[in-house]
């Protein structure tokens, strides 16, 4: 250990200082306070290098200090400097430490509490003294006499040197090195200046400077302290500053080490200022910043977050080391929020064209976003997430889906700066950048729109077997459906519970999602599907999974209602009996103007539940208290199964119950859904012989329309891309064109047309004879197949009331051709 780099070590890198002592012995650290370790580690060289540049300092930086430190003050002080005071004050701390050093080595157990002793009764006397000279009479009179008949009269000339070389000492045992090697040193400057200052300065502003001197000292900011000594001693002199405010100046400028601050400041400054107009250097530059070279600076280093920012741009490894080094230091953490902050908004700026609005997710995710505030860790995911969507949309493989991609985008951001808006404060340095994008994005979305235009392309707005979600544009008809609704459940004196019955894919399951947009602010609908929530594993699962249903419609209402919680606990314990209660703290809570709705949809698979043992038949004694007593509360079923073919329970749950056939579209609902699937698109698509044609093929059938349209335009676009940009267009659709898209469509619906066959299947007598007769009938044949004449008969009329069949004067026909036409293709 060489002594310089200890000493620069003490007094610029504590913490470095502290990881070399403790990688010696885990007991060591920045206070070399070595006599506690000595035995575990005296053979180790490093402790031994250690140990001899520490003595070398205690008795050599005294000494050194405050000849530089004089030298400084014999300019500023107007009497100039006494050498001869300080120096002999020096050589007595020096003497003194060298002593206490000694005995912590001799007897490290008892030393500390030997040199402890002696700095109290050195305290009391300096303090103490004066007050007993002033307050008992005769005292300084008495000590006058027993000095007088000392035999020390030899010792006269020389008196003073000697009570400054005995005051040094004594100090220098009492304080020195039981405090640290960096207090011994810095004590013994400030001791030897203080002592020098006091013949041209009033005595208390001496002291005082030197009792802050030492206190700054002691976090390791010596060398600081030392200028701030000097700084301090002159504005007291040159402007006659009282004891407690010379005393706070010097402990602020030594602390705060605001000299050598001052000196680094400038240097990073200039340093973050040549790397801006130098950037290829930044690298380089960095690693001559002052935090690398002083681990201790208290006040904030302006430059150090354009710095790191700027090595973002060339150097990634390097800026993310950069961020470490400011992340670990003592007191420049700060700069790791704004340093972020700055690339994020560079790269936001740098984001001038949709594709490079594609790649910023990748340009900053090796960025330590935790690094960032909450707020702006929140924006920087979403805008992570609107690039990563723009990536997708940008690679679509239509100009429809790459519209549609981009402007779903565009809403996200504009929904970011209307919270950016109203939030303020620093989250606005965004807003320029999201702006930028917002337009990028909605210009990039017009191209798409106009290349589609140019194309020929139609939109895709249909969409086969999906549910359609509240005030969905392609919902058409179904006002009958409402009004019936409306009925039953608000306007008649006795609430009767509706059965919304009908084959798959009618769009029951749609028609249920309309109830918030259809029935008024008075009723809250909640929509509880059974084949999910009906999973759980008993009867306290399904429960809870219907109370958070229930608690999020009422969250979603018109006007929004908290609903209260329900214990999960006493729900496990007791289930039916606890969401009993609850309910009627939820009725209590609706008021005598509203009430709820829950929609079972599915709700057949409640059976299934009680037939696999996960619930027991309980749930229909519940459902029916919950019709019964409970007028606030009103159930409503759906699904494809009658009560017949259920659980024989579900008469006895229900009160009273009414029928309601989701069955076909009326004819100009029907065309609606086919002509207008969406407000966007364009008209003239069908000829009116095309619509005919298609209320023929499909009945009206919601799903068979949507499954329609698809294949045809699906097949229709493909062909456009085929062909140049502004190529004559093909439509209007004839009749013609929807029997081409026939096969496309038993392709593309093959699993929608398979979920109606098994249903047909499921819900007859016989299977084996419903298939036989179905596909008889597909192929044009007569029910005369079924030679059993009771089953045949019972088919017919299942499927008659099912509606799949209907009956005219030239025999029995599929109300659904199309359907008719696939099961045909299908084998036996």
């Amino acid at each position: 250990m060489n002594p310089l780099t200890l000493l620069y070590w003490l007094f610029f890198k504590p913490l470095t200082l502290r990881r070399y002592a403790k990688a010696i012995h885990e007991d060591l650290d920045e206070d070399l306070q070595v006599w506690q370790v000595r035995d575990a580690v005296a053979a180790d060289p490093r402790f031994q290098a250690l140990c001899r540049a520490r003595r070398l300092l205690l008795l050599t930086m005294p000494l050194g200090g405050t000849l530089l430190l004089g030298g400084l003050l014999s300019l500023l002080l107007p009497d100039g400097f006494n050498w001869g005071s300080a120096l002999l004050v020096v050589f007595g701390w020096t003497l003194g430490s060298a002593i206490s050093d000694g005995l912590h080595q001799r007897f490290p157990e008892r030393a500390g509490g030997w040199t402890g002793g002696f700095l109290l009764f050195l305290l009391l006397l300096f303090l103490g003294g004066p007050l007993l000279v002033r307050f008992i009479p005769g005292l300084d009179g008495l000590i006058a006499v027993v000095f007088s008949r000392l035999p020390l009269a030899f010792l006269a000339p020389v008196a003073d040197q000697i009570f400054l070389i005995a005051w040094g000492v004594a100090w220098g045992v009492a304080w020195g090195v039981a405090w640290g090697v960096a207090w011994g040193v810095a004590w013994g400057v400030a001791w030897g200046v203080a002592w020098s200052v006091a013949w041209s300065v009033a005595w208390s502003v001496a002291w005082i400077v030197a009792w802050s001197v030492a206190v700054g000292v002691a976090v390791g900011v010596a060398v600081g302290v030392a200028v701030g000594v000097a700084v301090g001693v002159a504005v007291g002199v040159a402007w006659g500053v009282a004891w407690g405010v010379a005393g706070g100046v010097a402990f602020i400028i030594s602390f705060l080490r605001l000299p050598l601050y001052l000196v680094e400041l400038l240097w990073s400054m200039w340093l973050s200022g040549r790397a801006q107009r130098e950037p290829a250097a930044a690298a380089r530059l960095w690693r001559r910043q002052p935090l690398h070279f002083d681990e201790v600076i208290q006040l904030p280093l302006y430059g150090l977050a354009e710095h790191v920012a700027l090595l973002a741009q060339r150097d990634r490894a390097a800026c993310q080391a950069a961020l470490a080094d400011v992340g670990a230091s003592l007191r420049q953490g700060w700069v790791v929020p704004q340093a972020l902050q700055l690339i994020v908004q560079a790269e936001l700026e740098r984001s001038t064209t949709p594709e490079r609005v594609a790649g910023f997710a990748a340009a900053v995710a090796w960025l330590p976003a935790a690094g960032l505030p909450d707020d702006e860790q929140a924006l920087l995911t979403t805008l992570c997430q609107v690039s990563r969507a723009v990536a997708e949309g940008l690679g679509a493989a239509t100009y429809t889906a790459r519209e549609h991609g981009l402007r779903d985008q565009v809403a996200v951001v504009q929904q970011q700066l209307t919270l950016l808006n109203r939030s303020g404060g620093r989250m606005l340095a965004y807003a320029a950048a999201l702006q930028s994008w917002e337009r990028l994005l909605n210009d990039a979305a017009q191209e798409q729109a106009e290349q589609l235009r140019r194309s020929g392309e139609l939109p895709l707005y249909y969409s086969p077997g999906n549910v359609l979600e509240a005030g969905a544009p392609s919902f058409h008809g179904r006002s009958d459906l409402f009004r019936t609704l409306e009925d039953l459940l608000a306007n008649s004196a006795m609430r009767i519970t509706p059965l919304l019955l009908g084959q798959p894919r009618t769009g029951k399951t749609s028609a249920l999602q309309q109830f918030p947009r259809r029935l008024g602010a008075r009723i809250i609908p909640v929509f509880l599907d059974m084949q999910s929530h009906a999973n759980a594993e008993d009867a306290a699962g399904l429960l809870l999974s219907c109370t958070k249903g229930i608690q999020e419609a009422a969250q979603r209402a018109t006007d929004p209602l908290a609903l209260p919680p329900l214990p999960e606990a006493e729900l496990r314990s007791d289930p039916y009996r606890c969401f009993a209660e609850w309910i009627s703290a939820v009725e209590t809570q609706l008021g005598a103007q509203r009430w709820l709705l829950l929609s079972l949809d599915e709700f057949h698979h409640i059976d299934k539940a009680v037939e696999h043992g996960r619930i027991d038949e309980r749930i229909f004694n519940l459902i029916r208290s919950l019709i019964q007593h409970h007028p606030r509360i009103a159930v409503a079923l759906c699904g494809t199964s009658t009560l017949n073919e259920c659980n024989p329970h579900w008469r006895e749950a229900l009160k009273s119950v009414q029928k309601i056939a989701v069955s076909y579209l009326d004819p100009e609902d029907a065309k609606r859904v086919l002509s207008q699937p969406h407000p966007n698109f364009p008209p003239g698509v069908y000829s009116d012989d095309a619509l005919e044609h298609a209320l023929y093929l499909t009945g009206g059938q919601p799903y068979m329309l949507h499954a329609l349209g698809y294949a045809l335009l699906s097949g229709y676009n493909a062909e456009r891309r085929r062909l140049p940009l502004d190529s004559p267009p093909g439509t209007p659709f004839g009749p013609e064109a929807l029997d081409a898209a026939i096969p496309r469509l038993f392709e593309a619906s093959d699993t929608g047309l398979h979920s109606i066959w098994e249903w047909l299947l499921n819900i007859s007598p016989d299977q084996a004879a419903a298939q036989q007769l179905l596909h008889h009938l597909a192929r044009g044949g007569t029910p005369s197949t079924i030679r059993d004449t009771a089953l045949r008969e019972v088919l017919v009329t299942l499927y008659l009331e099912r509606e799949l069949l209907s009956e005219g004067e030239d025999g029995l026909h599929f109300r659904v051709p199309l359907l008719a036409r696939w099961i045909a293709r299908q084998r036996r």
